[in-house]
């Protein structure tokens, strides 16, 4: 899902790197044409397209010709340890043929997306292509480089040695590409840039209306991307880079991510309104597991087991000695909810999602003791070895500010 004010740029690839590096290097785009034998527009169109693409200047005209800004300082530093590296990946194939292919950003991305996926198929489907074309891509990349990349299995790929080095280089090129884009906000000064959030699916439909209309008026040069998914699968996306940061509900820490706590959602045991008086409870009295085990005998309508919504509500049923009757599992909360209101069992919600998208009609509804310890926090994961964008700085802000409005 895309929540963006322009279309969608070119990407920077080696080339371009290599006609930036020269018109650096010469001091005038007029030389930088002739030794590359280029016209000079289509170098002044290189210079136009890379610095529309990452928002900044890269290059003024001084007495003597040319010279790069110190925006386009840091571009020209970080492409060249970038080429560096893809002069050494040509080291590891057939130099005759390496030699005559330049690698494009969609290169790089489709062979750590194969990396990481194991399979052709899957990765196809990731990236939004036809499987075909991205078979075809990996065959004419290694038919360049004169090597396998892959082997081909039953069960998908797998890398060969050669292939093994090789993309470990590309995934270096891919942490330089992001520390660079870093670097370069500086320069932006939040005009122009790339953000790139996981949070699950229900959790997008509480924050995301409240924090996008003023994010988006205060930066509108921002293009914001979603991966919306359960919190175990942003995690792994979170360690395949494939966002920036998390908003997600905190169950246990995993190595490698660092948390940001932004507040605690407390959850409630859910009745069906039809129930009224059944059980004891008071309206604004927390429950004890105690109470809670009162419902022995009751069915429950519960998400399925790998959400974690589903641990919580096991962890409470758990502590209350319930072995549960669950009546129905469903991928919804929303649709678990309206199980419930329709009378067809109890289940356990956080705070946040009672009044998410229908509201609490045909509802009752018990806060849990903190004895129970039945509550998540909200939190923004991300990786522990890298700088979180100014970008993503700022929609943090307004993301807890408005989430603290709401609870």
């Amino acid at each position: 899902v895309y929540y963006k004010r322009k279309r969608g740029r070119e990407k920077m690839n080696e080339r371009q790197l290599r006609y930036l590096e020269t018109i650096a290097e010469q001091g005038s785009i007029q030389k930088a044409s002739s030794l590359l034998k280029r016209d000079a527009s289509t170098l002044n169109r290189v210079v136009r397209s890379v610095g529309e693409e990452l928002g900044v200047t890269l290059f003024r005209r001084s007495h003597s010709g040319v010279v790069p800004t110190p925006e386009g300082e840091v571009v020209l530093a970080f492409g060249r340890r970038i080429r560096e590296i893809f002069m050494k990946i040509r080291t590891l194939g057939n130099i005759e043929t390496s030699y005559l292919r330049e690698w494009t950003e969609s290169d790089v991305r489709y062979l750590i997306e194969i990396r990481q996926q194991k399979n052709i198929s899957r990765a196809a489907d990731e990236l939004f292509i036809a499987q075909p074309s991205l078979s075809q891509a990996v065959i004419q990349i290694e038919e360049s480089l004169g090597i396998s990349l892959f082997l081909r299995t039953s069960e998908g790929v797998e890398e060969t040695v050669a292939g093994g080095s090789i993309l470990d280089q590309l995934e270096q090129v891919q942490a330089l590409s992001r520390q660079m884009r870093v670097e370069l906000e500086a320069y932006q000064q939040m005009k122009k840039g790339i953000l790139t959030v996981g949070i699950p699916v229900n959790l997008a439909a509480y924050v995301l209306p409240a924090v996008l209309p003023e994010f988006s008026e205060l930066y509108p040069g921002i293009q914001v991307k979603f991966r919306e998914n359960n919190s175990m699968e942003l995690e792994r996306l979170l360690f395949q880079k494939k966002v920036d940061f998390c908003v997600m509900h905190f169950q246990e820490e995993s190595p490698g991510l660092q948390y940001e706590k932004f507040l605690e959602d407390p959850f409630y045991l859910v009745l069906p309104m039809s129930w009224h008086g059944r059980f004891p409870f008071q309206k604004n009295q927390p429950l004890t597991a105690v109470q809670i085990s009162l419902l022995a005998q009751e069915p429950f309508i519960l998400v399925e087991s790998r959400q974690k919504l589903r641990l919580v509500g096991d962890q409470i049923l758990n502590c209350a000695g319930i072995i549960p009757d669950v009546r129905y599992v469903s991928k919804s909360m929303e649709t678990t909810k309206r199980l419930v209101a329709a009378g067809l069992g109890a289940t356990f919600l956080p705070r946040s999602y009672l009044t998410l998208f229908s509201g609490t009609e045909g509802l009752e509804y018990f806060p849990i003791d903190r004895s129970v310890h039945a509550l998540w926090q909200l939190v923004a994961a991300y990786r522990k070895e890298e700088e979180l964008p100014l970008s993503a700085r700022k929609f943090l802000e307004i993301s807890k500010r408005e989430m603290e409005k709401g609870l």
